[in-house]
């Protein structure tokens, strides 16, 4: 089973240097969020999808794919509209990525809901509909195997349930918090805070089993969270029925060609 990945940078899903096609498991370099995807799937398969199945697709070739093949229909300036085509070329290219090496592919896209107190209540439903709903990007594209990564505001929220001065208790408090870096007492300084508190460690260091603190993807209860780990879940069991995706779904040639052009040899 293969595993395309794509987000914002190495403070989620991670960073490659390859720029102009999908990176192989070796050519780019996990950040946390990919480690919760890894540990999630070493749980179910006992292996590392990171080291021998995890592709990535930076963000900035996913803008210029989404800008190449999106349908017109897909077009627009909201940021349902971004996520929705930006998810559509992914599950777009994780087809023909499977295609071409005769494997099936789950397709996680990341993006951090980013929501203020002044933000629509339904903000956070709304991104992930646009993503992984039944008229989303991944749906569009006839990829039944499209994974929407939304934390609620943000990645450092899910990260702190793990790491905080009661981990793993009363953790939905945290979505009502601000996603707003320039707010008062903002998550990723909070989560800076922590991580000095432990001796200045590293976040990734927090996913080596025995390591105090071990962020255990199994513990984390926020129910952005759950949303996330049981379409990921539920997309385990759609690879062994191997119905990834839509099989009868029409494609000019030009888009797959183009497609096929982004994955290595």
């Amino acid at each position: 089973m293969i595993v395309l990945l794509s987000g914002e940078g190495i403070t989620d899903i991670g960073m490659t240097t390859v720029l102009d096609r999908i990176a192989i498991p070796s050519e780019w370099v996990p950040g946390p969020m990919a480690l919760l995807v890894d540990q999630i799937f070493y749980n179910t398969f006992h292996y590392s999808m990171i080291e021998y199945s995890g592709y990535f697709v930076s963000e900035s070739l996913l803008t210029y794919i989404a800008k190449t093949i999106s349908p017109h229909k897909l077009r627009g300036v909201n940021t349902a509209k971004f996520h929705k085509k930006n998810s559509y070329a992914l599950g777009m290219l994780a087809i023909e990525l499977g295609l071409k090496i005769d494997d099936c592919v789950t397709a996680i896209f990341f993006r951090d809901c980013d929501g203020s107190q002044s933000s629509p209540n339904n903000r956070y439903q709304t991104i992930r509909d646009s993503i992984s709903g039944q008229k989303g990007g991944f749906k569009s594209a006839g990829m039944h195997n499209g994974v929407a990564m939304v934390p609620n505001p943000k990645s450092e929220a899910w990260l702190l349930c793990a790491i905080k001065e009661n981990p793993y208790t009363a953790c939905n408090k945290l979505e009502k918090e601000s996603g707003n870096d320039t707010s008062k007492n903002p998550l990723k300084e909070q989560l800076q805070n922590r991580l000095r508190y432990y001796g200045n460690i590293s976040i990734t260091s927090c996913f080596i089993q025995n390591n105090n603190p071990f962020i255990d993807s199994e513990r984390i209860e926020m129910d952005s969270f759950v949303d996330f780990k049981s379409e990921l879940k539920r997309s385990f069991i759609i690879e062994n029925n191997r119905d990834w995706y839509n099989s009868s779904r029409q494609v000019d040639a030009r888009v797959s060609d183009f497609l096929s052009s982004l994955i290595p040899a």
